[in-house]
This record gives structure tokens, sequence and C-alpha cells, in this order.
């Protein structure tokens, strides 16, 4: 479960007292939703076909944005009162998500289709090797 990573960074942030340390655990917070996001989308991308794929991903989206919205006033107001109850809000929220990823969550089926990964792999490598792209990139 990688949302797992997200509860000890918010927690650290509790106590963090350094910029240094402050910008650790922003890059812990950002690695664990840059390994999280990929995850929801290709759950969305299982569990919907043509028919329904664009609400599937406008839906999630839009929670994104609920999401984004609401967190920095709720916790502008708890800021107010003070940083730790900022982060430890923060901190319960993900647990509750935890919970309910837990008990609700199933598992979508697996189905093998496309191209494999040692292809993938290979246009990778094709990719990567063209000198104008490397020097775009």
């Amino acid at each position: 479960m990688h949302i797992l990573a997200y509860i000890p960074a918010i927690l650290l942030l509790i106590i963090t007292k350094s910029f240094s340390g402050i910008v650790l655990t922003m890059l812990t917070i950002g690695f664990a939703a840059g390994v999280f996001k990929p995850l929801v989308s290709g759950t969305i991308r299982a569990v919907t076909d043509k028919s329904n794929k664009t609400i599937g991903f406008g839906i999630f989206y839009a929670m994104v944005n609920v999401g984004g919205t609401f967190g920095p006033l709720v916790a502008g107001h708890l800021r107010a009162i003070s940083w730790n109850y900022a982060f430890a809000a923060a901190a319960i929220s993900i647990v509750v998500m935890l919970f309910i990823t837990i008990f609700f969550y199933k598992e979508p089926p697996r189905d093998i289709e496309g191209e494999t990964l040692r292809k993938k792999f290979r246009d990778m490598g094709i990719a990567l090797s063209d000198r104008k792209f490397s020097l775009f990139w």
C-alpha cells in the first residue's frame, strides 16, 4: 500500500523544525504521490470500458479538484490555531482513506493485453537512443 508512505511523512511535518527537513519531508510526500497516482489511473482504466471511461476519469479528476480546493481551506483554518493541527488533520484524512481502501477496494481483474513489457522497454530504448529526442528531453 503506497498510501502508507504519506502517513509518516505528514506526521514528520509536525516535529520538523528546519527548512531542509521540511523540504526532504515534502519530497517524500511528492514521491508517495508519484507512486500512488499511476495506480489510481490504472485502476480506473481497468474497471471502465469505452462507454464510461471518460466519466470514470472525470469523476476522479473532479474529486482531485474538490480536495485541492477544500484541503487548503481547512488546513488554513487549522493553521490559524496551530500548524500541528493542520498536519494532524492531513494524517487523519489519509488514515481514513487507507481504511476505506482496505475495506472497500476490490482488485480489478488483470487482463493481459497489448504489448509485452520487453517490447515496451525496447521501444523506450529506441526513443532514448535518438539524439534529437535526447537533446529535447
